[in-house]
């Protein structure tokens, strides 16, 4: 008996990234909800990956922009971290609302944030492979408008940590989040075999 051969997925072996906004009253009920996909990744997506597989990539070509407009490059004994402390979560928003650029390092305005939750979700099954990434975020003041968003990593370069974004999205219609409202914006990366 002849084995059947399998067809591959139209979409296999293409990575795909979606922005899920949701705002919720201060009872928890979903007031808003918007979901798009994410289009917008930066030069500094590449240039991390290959510069952290390859030793031997020049510096210059390969240089990094970090959160600070500095440029960095890669030092030896490095490692990429999906940890984020501090002050530099894996996903920041901001009001601005200039179009994004494939050399944008940081949001054009961020929104102060406190009280940040951060989760990590493998969302895998089947051929797909997908991770998602959660932050919330209670606003206690004036309402602010999200118009853009990044997704950032931690990246050391020996033992000098430093924070870059690997995609920066312009959400447009801006998102009100009025004061007690509570926002929440994931991106999902996902892939097929």
């Amino acid at each position: 008996m002849p084995s059947k051969t399998r067809r591959p997925s139209p979409l296999a072996g293409t990575l795909r990234a979606y922005i899920t906004i949701e705002v919720h009253d201060a009872n928890g009920r979903l007031v808003r909800r918007r979901r798009r996909r994410a289009r917008s990744f930066v030069r500094n997506f590449l240039r991390s990956y290959f510069g952290f597989v390859s030793p031997l990539l020049t510096v210059g070509l390969w240089a990094i922009l970090d959160t600070t407009g500095a440029s960095r490059s890669r030092g030896t004994g490095s490692d990429q971290q999906a940890n984020i402390s501090g002050v530099k979560p894996w996903i920041r928003i901001g009001s601005g609302t200039t179009a994004p650029t494939v050399t944008d390092s940081e949001l054009e305005t961020p929104i102060v944030t406190a009280q940040l939750t951060t989760t990590v979700t493998d969302l895998s099954s089947g051929d797909d492979v997908s991770y998602s990434f959660l932050m919330m975020w209670t606003n206690a003041g004036a309402t602010v408008t999200i118009n853009e968003t990044t997704f950032q990593v931690r990246v050391t370069w020996a033992n000098v940590t430093r924070t870059l974004i690997i995609s920066r999205d312009l959400i447009s219609p801006g998102v009100d989040i009025a004061n007690g409202e509570i926002a929440s914006v994931t991106y999902t990366f996902t892939t097929t075999v």
